[in-house]
């Protein structure tokens, strides 16, 4: 059998609050919600091209702070605990601690978000995301 030792891995915890401002309807497990309201805000945030520009063929991907944490390719020799996967894992982890269904204006909900790596390069631009988060539909659909 052969052990493989996993590298030390530098990472920044970050935790953040989100009130709500409007009745909005929130399901009793919000990471996929969080995930996905995230990963449309930072695109939104970073993104130069036109609507549409698919990101693996975009001449920014490898600077862009949206793929680095949502379209992540290993553009190198990978380590061996993630050989054959394409694209790699992402380099983030929700920590989601208000599992209860709260869609009431001013009802607060907290959780962490721990960067791995070099993902914590973004986070000005990931902050300025999670700021924009907004589940009202009306704007979402901008």
């Amino acid at each position: 059998m052969h052990l493989y030792k996993l590298p030390s891995i530098d990472y920044l915890r970050l935790r953040f609050h989100l009130k709500a401002l409007n009745d909005c309807d929130l399901p009793s497990w919000k990471g996929s919600l969080i995930r996905g309201a995230f990963g449309h805000a930072l695109k939104r945030t970073v993104c130069t091209m036109h609507k549409g520009q698919i990101c693996a063929s975009c001449m920014l991907r490898d600077q862009c702070a949206y793929t680095r944490m949502f379209e992540t390719f290993i553009a190198s020799e990978s380590p061996q605990f993630v050989t054959g996967l394409i694209p790699s894992l992402r380099p983030y982890i929700f920590e989601l601690y208000d599992q209860y269904k709260s869609d009431n204006p001013g009802d607060i909900l907290w959780f962490k978000l721990i960067l791995i790596d070099n993902a914590s390069d973004g986070v000005p631009y990931i902050v300025f995301a999670l700021i924009k988060i907004d589940c009202d539909k009306r704007e979402s659909n901008r």
